[in-house]
């Protein structure tokens, strides 16, 4: 098995995973002849090895004998250079695989809808795993599975949506470049921190990249009792929270959880009462904090329940998203919806410390991202004219995902809203 890792930064490969239907062949075939790369289908791969069909192997051998010489053939191909590597569908629920194409080059995840997925692939007949009565619930079953592995390995995340190839293939260039040039810029890896001024609630916004893997020094000097409990929704737990919670608890912390649905429509009276009876439960005390684990739904009922539940303990924001990174995790605004009024009950409550990992952005759909980018685009309207004018000469950049380009948008964005912020708590 490869563990260099300047091996997967030398390489020039480019690993493309996804579900069946996702693009991969021909995303991969037009990408390799732009690149001027050797393109591999690693399902064509093991047909010319063993000459005969993947169904052949399936009949013969079964889903397991198909999937060791899988293995086998993915751990060969790894240790080529300059490459365009298609996997198969199922190649990522393995560990070991994963492993293998993380450290091969850099790893693409074509996101597709199952939708999307069952208009391409209901006709196909050359795929043993879909050949079912329910080909969409098959879909939906698989997605469920095998989304989080390819998020697990993913360093960029294409959502393919209704685009043509084209345009699929000219953003995925725009990302590939974006990444190469944030690989060669330091400065993207190191965090910057600012405070916003309230006097003794005054508290720290840390900004960069990887500092979820910075818990030891970010976050224990606010746990003093050594116990947690992470409050995250449904689309973020599979992605970020055993991440969090593992590193958290390596240090000695002890973590609970709590998973909510995920939209605005949950965050009601019935979500904070989920959280109330979860934290009565486990009987958690006034010194307990709550952690907030996604956007700015999550973090704002996460703050209101910190400040009513036994009048009051602190709580943490670790925003997922560009927009609460810049706007909701700031500032202290918490609260729910009624069904006569959008944020009618809620309480201002400061968090102890904000966390903005720039790395959780890289899983952030398209339409979130551009939503983030409009409220960045507030602050150099309303306040702050030179960071318009670097926004309107770095936006390309930030469209591309590029991490300094980010970094340096979130950290002027948070000035401008702490200053907000110190000057009026409830503006």
């Amino acid at each position: 098995m490869i563990t260099d890792l300047p091996f997967k930064q030398t390489s020039g490969n480019i690993v493309l995973v996804g579900m069946p239907g996702s693009g991969k062949t021909t995303v991969g075939r037009l990408l390799a002849k732009k690149l001027q790369k050797t393109f591999i289908d690693s399902d064509e791969e093991i047909q010319h090895r063993t000459g005969v069909t993947i169904p052949h192997i399936f009949d013969v051998e079964g889903e397991a004998g198909f999937r060791q010489r899988e293995s086998a053939a993915l751990e060969e191909l790894a240790q080529r250079r300059n490459i365009v590597l298609a996997t198969g569908g199922g190649a990522p629920l393995s560990p070991a695989n994963r492993a293998v194409l993380k450290q091969c080059g850099v790893v693409v995840y074509l996101k597709s809808s199952v939708h999307d997925l069952w208009h391409r692939t209901r006709h196909d007949h050359n795929r043993p795993l879909l050949q079912t009565a329910d080909l969409h619930a098959k879909l939906q079953s698989l997605y469920e599975q095998r989304d989080p592995c390819y998020l697990e390995i993913a360093d960029i995340v294409m959502h393919t949506g209704k685009q043509s190839v084209h345009m699929l293939l000219v953003r995925l260039l725009e990302r590939l470049a974006a990444l190469q040039g944030s690989q060669e810029n330091q400065e993207a890896s190191e965090m910057q921190t600012l405070t916003v001024g309230l006097a003794e609630r005054s508290y720290p916004i840390h900004i960069g990249s990887s500092l979820l893997q910075r818990t030891a020094e970010l976050l224990l000097p606010h746990l003093p009792g050594k116990r947690t409990v992470i409050v995250t929704n449904t689309t973020v737990a599979p992605l970020y929270l055993d991440r969090l919670r593992s590193n958290l608890e390596r240090q000695g912390v002890r973590c609970s959880s709590i998973v909510l649905a995920d939209g605005e429509q949950y965050k009601n009276a019935d979500s904070i009462n989920a959280i109330y009876n979860e934290l009565l439960s486990s009987r958690s005390e006034r010194g307990t904090p709550l952690i907030a684990l996604g956007g700015g739904v999550i973090g704002d009922m996460t703050g209101f329940a910190a400040a009513t539940y036994l009048r009051g303990v602190p709580f943490i924001q670790i925003p997922t998203t560009l927009l609460a990174q810049v706007d909701s995790s700031v500032g202290g605004k918490t609260g729910i919806n009624h069904p006569l009024g959008k944020n009618m009950i809620g309480a201002f409550y400061q968090p102890r410390v904000v966390l903005a990992d720039t790395d959780t952005l890289d899983t952030l759909p398209d339409k979130e991202l551009s939503a983030g980018l409009a409220e960045v685009i507030k602050y150099g309207l309303i306040r702050d004219v030179s960071f318009l004018e670097w926004l309107e000469a770095n936006m390309d950049k930030l469209r591309q995902r590029d991490k300094a380009a980010l970094q340096q948008a979130i950290l002027r964005s948070c000035q401008n809203k702490a200053e907000v912020v110190a000057a009026d708590e409830r503006e």
